[in-house]
């Protein structure tokens, strides 16, 4: 192991030893507002305002965030797909479909993918909803984890307070994507990626995972550690197409304020497709 990999590494052990409690209700607990197509950065609760506190974070960390959805449901016909695979669905259930939170499953996302050190990373996301649903707030959870080869960024987009009306069985899964009700887009920026004082250099990847409705009920519920975060990401088979590759250079332009489709410096991708 050469010089510099043994110094991020012992950085990311100095941090990692001081934080315990690093999301949720602690004092490194962010969450962020803004209705589609505004730009949330993070704040001290959801309102319909956008804001302008810029979350911090260090090696191991997480941040909420909540974006308003002006989407409304409406019953739908055509041939069920069927679930085939553990990450085919995200869940199963049909008819009338009381309270429960939507994750992020297939939909369109822009981010910016090469910035300098110490950027923020502006992410947008647009949901492909089945419109037999109205979907609820939208909110996101960033983490990520560094070591010796690079950092890994992780999004979770998801919608508490969902509901359904005369659902299909396939209203969790891959139905026809143009059946899609696009909700958002929503967009927002992570906290600039730092190693202790210093803003990180280097490469790294930002996942967009597959959870399912489970899942981010129990991150919404508060089981929101980073920890038990990313052992949900884990528990699944991550398509690589899933992830963007990053840079966090000096060579880099400097980073946008926001993406989107068209946005200098913002790469977009169909996700879950």
């Amino acid at each position: 192991m050469n010089r510099s990999v043994v110094s991020v590494v012992l950085v990311a052990v100095v941090v990692l030893g001081c934080k315990n409690d690093d999301e949720g209700t602690g004092t490194d607990s962010q969450t962020g507002t803004a209705g589609a197509t505004g730009t949330s950065t993070g704040s001290s609760g959801d309102t319909d305002a956008p804001t302008t506190t810029t979350p911090t974070g260090e090696v191991l960390t997480s941040t909420d965030g909540g974006l308003s959805s002006g989407e409304t449901g409406a019953p739908t016909t055509g041939g069920v797909v069927p679930c085939d695979s553990p990450e085919g669905c995200t869940d199963m259930g049909e008819g009338d479909l009381a309270s429960f939170t939507l994750p992020f499953f297939r939909g369109r996302v822009c981010v910016s993918d090469a910035v300098q050190p110490g950027d923020t990373v502006a992410i947008s996301m647009s949901p492909c909803v089945h419109p037999c649903l109205s979907p609820g707030l939208f909110k996101y959870k960033y983490l990520y984890r560094c070591d010796g080869s690079g950092c890994e960024l992780a999004i979770i987009g998801y919608h508490p307070g969902t509901t359904g009306t005369n659902c299909p069985a396939d209203v969790f899964g891959q139905f026809p994507a143009e059946q899609c009700q696009y909700a958002g887009p929503f967009s927002f920026t992570t906290g600039a990626l730092m190693l202790g004082p210093d803003p990180y250099v280097g490469t790294g990847s930002l996942l967009v995972p597959f959870m399912t409705n489970p899942d981010v009920e129990a991150i919404a519920g508060g089981d929101n550690m980073s920890a038990s975060v990313w052992m949900k990401i884990e528990s699944h088979v991550q398509d690589p197409a899933r992830a963007f590759a990053m840079s966090f250079a000096e060579g880099n332009a400097a980073g946008p304020a926001s993406c989107g489709e068209g946005v200098p410096g913002c790469s977009c991708r169909d996700i879950g497709f």
